[in-house]
């Protein structure tokens, strides 16, 4: 087109571009087979049980030929892409990896905590038992006239405290 710069492609041009350049690296009767041409696949082709697995193999070592735009390389895109395929399963694989011992671990806390609370609990029972029974005694001892001074737990019979302080009051 004189008005924009481009040139018009026909699909026979495409079709020609195929033929022309996939004949570069493989027979020309394959190439004549892929394009749906009947009577092209000479008997060589047609004597394998399955042509088309065939036909897929040769295609896809003539495929290159084929690139209109980019590097034309497809070799060699396959072999990056595999590698990153490759690169990405390993990476998988460790990340499962990671995922099913962080799991393990996880459910391993969660009893460990389990027990934790428990233990809390017989604890928490057994300090308010002793509490109750430390209550007792010290009402029993001071039912036998002791005291208990309730920050050093010492204890002392009443009557020899009362001397005592009021010995204190009457010393000079």
């Amino acid at each position: 087109d004189q008005g924009t710069g481009r040139r018009k492609m026909r699909i026979h041009v495409l079709r020609k571009f195929f033929r022309s350049q996939l004949a570069l690296a493989i027979p020309v009767d394959v190439v004549e087979a892929l394009m749906g041409h009947r009577g092209y696949l000479t008997e060589v082709y047609r004597k394998y049980p399955r042509p088309e697995v065939q036909l897929a193999e040769l295609y896809r070592r003539g495929e290159h030929m084929l690139t209109i735009f980019g590097s034309g390389n497809v070799e060699e895109l396959a072999r990056r892409l595999e590698e990153e395929r490759r690169i990405i399963e390993e990476e998988t694989a460790r990340l499962t990896r990671l995922i099913d011992t962080l799991t393990l671990e996880n459910s391993e806390l969660r009893e460990r905590l389990k027990e934790l609370e428990e233990d809390r609990k017989r604890m928490r029972i057994l300090v308010e038992d002793m509490a109750e029974r430390l209550g007792r005694i010290e009402a029993f001892v001071e039912m036998l006239g002791y005291e208990v001074e309730p920050m050093t737990g010492r204890v002392t019979y009443r009557d020899v405290r009362s001397r005592v302080l009021e010995g204190a009051l009457a010393a000079p």
